[in-house]
């Protein structure tokens, strides 16, 4: 784990209530140039540094080198943010925005 990161991980993906770990490890609090029509804007999320096979980020997709920018709708930047939106979620299947590159996209994993 590098300076200024937090370790999110999980052994397996459990999709029981609201799961509280994602399997990353990611750097807090990364702005990332995203393109915009009229110039360039900077996107904050936190980076993902690495992703535990067979964890719930796997299992969405999520790689090494992803900006996470939101789960459910609501914008993390942070590990701390992380858990605090996961442990908010329903039941409901678990939908997390990333920046892989100039893409944005929304990963959802049903139950």
């Amino acid at each position: 784990m590098s300076e200024g990161g937090a370790q999110v991980a999980t052994p397996q993906p459990q999709r029981s209530g609201a799961p509280s770990q994602l399997g990353l490890s990611v750097e807090d609090r990364i702005a990332m140039l995203a393109p915009r029509t009229h110039g360039a804007s900077r996107e904050l999320g936190a980076l993902v540094r690495a992703v535990t096979p067979a964890s719930l980020g796997a299992a969405l997709g999520i790689r090494s080198g992803d900006l996470l920018v939101a789960i459910g709708g609501t914008p993390v930047a942070s590990a701390v943010e992380i858990r605090r939106a996961l442990a908010e979620l329903p039941d409901a299947p678990v939908r997390v925005t990333i920046r892989r590159g100039a893409v944005r996209m929304d990963l959802t994993l049903e139950e």
